[in-house]
């Protein structure tokens, strides 16, 4: 599996989801009464739950082909050089209902601040600096992040922390240059290997396109089941950092378990974090090391606010 991560600021708190979330999503000029959102208001309170309304990615138009990102979309390629193509986006973006809200990325369950309560696709027209038109889609997200992480919702609420970014489990990648579809263990073209981010000339119509990893694919007109499929929003402080993190991040069995089984965090940290490094898989250097130690010190904080409550309860 290939993890990646985008980064987005915030668009605004909601003082009232219930009421401010079906009035921004709501499609324009559409005389319709609107979906109720599948919530249950009764647990996620605004004196329980800070709601803030973010737009976490902006897809890309492709050519006829479908793989080749057209002008003005090349400015939507993320950092680390991945993008989405209109038609996945429209196919996955719902996976992000139900999924965490993390900070920093420590995808540990029993970490999590919070969940992502809804998500919703919506046709915009991007106009990029060179005044070119295109039409893609931007996913908004509605994210419930938990009152009783302190600190984190006083940073939230005082504009010190105002960028998230997402995570995603890819199986299928492909190539917006050649078009190679690329799954598990399976080779990169050389596009990807050494021109990801850049442009490339088409020799016959010498056109120039950049070079990005598409998340999730089409196959012979079918998308691939759960080819992409997003699995949290965190808060970041730092998104240049967060970005560098992933690109190709390679998921252990432990990881998986603990994403999909919740298991409890003392045993699935301390396998994830050992497994890591014994295997040394791609964690991308020094960020990855951080972003564990990081993990591995809130852990211990867990661990001494669990031994203060059981003292209390005794």
């Amino acid at each position: 599996m290939r993890e990646v991560r985008s980064n987005f600021p915030i668009a605004h708190i909601l003082e009232n989801p219930k009421k401010e979330w079906p009035l921004l999503t709501r499609p324009k000029n559409v005389r319709v009464a609107y979906r109720d959102l599948n919530v249950d208001w009764s647990v996620y309170k605004p004196d329980s739950y800070l709601f803030s309304h973010i737009s976490i990615l902006t897809s890309c138009e492709t050519e006829e082909n479908g793989y080749r990102i057209v002008e003005p979309c090349d400015e939507l390629v993320n950092a680390n050089g991945n993008a989405w193509t209109n038609q996945v986006i429209q196919q996955c973006y719902l996976t992000f209902r139900g999924a965490a809200n993390y900070l920093e990325h420590l995808q540990i369950p029993s970490l999590s601040k919070g969940t992502i309560l809804d998500a919703v696709l919506r046709p915009v027209e991007h106009i990029g600096k060179n005044g070119k038109k295109s039409k893609v889609f931007t996913v908004d997200l509605l994210v419930a992040t938990n009152r009783k992480h302190h600190q984190l919702i006083n940073d939230i609420e005082s504009g010190k922390l105002t960028t998230l970014s997402m995570g995603a489990i890819c199986s299928h990648v492909q190539c917006s240059y050649c078009g190679k579809i690329i799954g598990d263990d399976e080779q990169n073209c050389e596009h990807l290997d050494n021109y990801i981010g850049k442009y490339l000339e088409d020799k016959q119509t010498g056109k120039k396109y950049i070079v990005s990893e598409l998340c999730g694919a089409f196959r012979n007109g079918l998308y691939i089941p759960d080819s992409c499929h997003f699995i949290e929003a965190s808060w970041v402080s730092h998104p240049a950092f967060s970005g560098a993190v992933v690109n190709h991040f390679v998921e252990t069995d432990e990881m998986r378990l603990s994403r999909e089984s919740n298991f409890k965090k003392d045993n699935i940290l301390s396998s994830v974090t050992e497994d890591i490094f014994s295997r040394g898989l791609r964690v991308a250097d020094v960020n990855g090391r951080m972003a564990l130690k990081l993990a591995r010190e809130e852990l211990m904080l867990h661990r001494v606010a669990e031994s203060v409550l059981k003292s209390n309860r005794s």
